[in-house]
Formats: C-alpha cells, sequence, structure tokens
C-alpha cells in the first residue's frame, strides 16, 4: 500500500467516531446535514488512485441524517398532506415526537363486540393530515424519517405543493369546527366533488353546540346545513337544528 494510501487510511479511522456536518442545497434554502459515521472497518478495497489524488468511499459506512433544528425564522404555513389509508394516527404520533404541528381530525364510532356496545376514537378523513412548517422541512422530514415517508404533498390539481397552503384563518375556522363537532351526530366530512358549486348565504351560530362558527348554509342530503370550508381540499357539514341558532354574516 502506498504512504498516501496509508494516511488516508489512518485519517479516516482516527474521525469514523466523530460527527461531522454537511451544508447542502435543497430548494434554495441552506441546510445542515448532521452524520455519524458507523465503526465498520474500511476495507482497501475502498480506496483508489486517481491520478495524483486519493479517493475514499464511505459507502461501507452508514450515513443517519438528523431533522434540522426548527428555524423560527421561516414562515410558518399549514400544509395538507397525503398518507397513506390506515396510517394517519401512526404518522401523527411520528410528527408530534418531532415538534411539529399537526391537526388529525377525529370522529368516535360505535360498534358492537361480543353483545356490548363500545366506543372508538378514529380518523374523521382518511388519507389526510396536516402539517404546520415550512417546505423545506417538510421535504427532508419525509425523505430520511422512516415512518413519514408514506406522506406525500398534495396539488389538488395546482401547479405545485407551495399553491395549495392554508390561509390561517380558513384552517383556524376548520380546526375550531372540527374539535367542536368530536362526538357529535350528523357531522360529515366532505370532499370538493361534495359540495356543490352553489353556496348559500353566510351565517354564524349563535346557540347551541357551534356557537360563534361561521361558514355559509348549504343544503345536504336534503338536510340544512353550515358549511366550513378548505378550498380545494375538504370541508365539514355541520347540522342546524333550529332556524334560531344562526344570524346572517
Amino acid at each position: 500500500m502506498s504512504s498516501g494510501h496509508q494516511a488516508a487510511l489512518t485519517a479516516i479511522e482516527s474521525e469514523k467516531r466523530d460527527s461531522f456536518s454537511v451544508p447542502i442545497q435543497l430548494s434554495g434554502t441552506d441546510l445542515k446535514m448532521s452524520m455519524q459515521l458507523t465503526e465498520r472497518p474500511l476495507e482497501q478495497s475502498h480506496v483508489a488512485d486517481v491520478g495524483t489524488r486519493s479517493f475514499i468511499s464511505l459507502d461501507r459506512y452508514l450515513l443517519a441524517p438528523t431533522l434540522p433544528d426548527d428555524d423560527p425564522r421561516q414562515k410558518h404555513e399549514w400544509f395538507p398532506l397525503y398518507v397513506s389509508y390506515q396510517r394517519e394516527i401512526d404518522v401523527k404520533q411520528e410528527l408530534d415526537n418531532m415538534h411539529f404541528d399537526t391537526f388529525l381530525p377525529m370522529k368516535v364510532v360505535f360498534e358492537r363486540i361480543h353483545k356490548k356496545i363500545v366506543s372508538r376514537e378514529e380518523p374523521a378523513i382518511h388519507n389526510l393530515i396536516f402539517v404546520k412548517s415550512y417546505y423545506e422541512r417538510i421535504r427532508w422530514m419525509k425523505m430520511y424519517n422512516k415512518t413519514c415517508t408514506a406522506l406525500q404533498f398534495t396539488t389538488h390539481g395546482l401547479q405545485s405543493a407551495r399553491d395549495t397552503i392554508i390561509p390561517v384563518d380558513q384552517m383556524e375556522r376548520f380546526m375550531e369546527a372540527s374539535q367542536r363537532a368530536e362526538g357529535k351526530d350528523r357531522v360529515l366530512y366532505l370532499s370538493p366533488s361534495e359540495i356543490e358549486e352553489f353556496r348559500g348565504r353566510e351565517v354564524r351560530f349563535i346557540k347551541g353546540d357551534f356557537i360563534g362558527i361561521e361558514g355559509y348554509v348549504q343544503r345536504v342530503n336534503k338536510n340544512k346545513m353550515v358549511i366550513v370550508t378548505l378550498k380545494g381540499i375538504q370541508s365539514i357539514a355541520l347540522p342546524v337544528y333550529r332556524k334560531d341558532e344562526l344570524e346572517f354574516v
């Protein structure tokens, strides 16, 4: 082995237990990827002499990138993300562990088990979860977290994922309506294809379980409902039991 090869091997062996940061360019934003080299032995076959330079291949070392710290300087926005069926809760738990702001509407369902009626919670919307962060950090998380590789940006016919960013006021109204509706009867979650293009008048609940919530009136399955919508993504329909529950906005 040449003296150049031996020196390269010695340098790698002395540093393979140390962490290092690699600056990368990701969608116009500079991030740093922290990596840890494992203690796998460096084989001589992984050193190649090309001209006067020695190149050392690190493909036999395990590189374990970690999620970059949240950057408060970035604008945090709500993104709707597609998640494969029946993995919504697992993905939410993983995101919560990584300190992402998330929202997954839930509903209470009843079922008979061994002649007993039991209740349980399940996602009210399948294949969809809402995450508040900035694009580059979400993209990083999707790439390197095993559980979250099931996530995909949704475009809903728009040009890019950034076009589906949900305005804060819309998201806050939708979240409040969803949280207040949990466990209530006759509440429906509707996809854009299930909503009529015609919109009724804007109203506000002044009585009942949904007092203070605003939306617009529409009939769904012949029933009068108040629709709170995330335009082009999802809507929740709240039942109206009495006319005096509403006032026009």
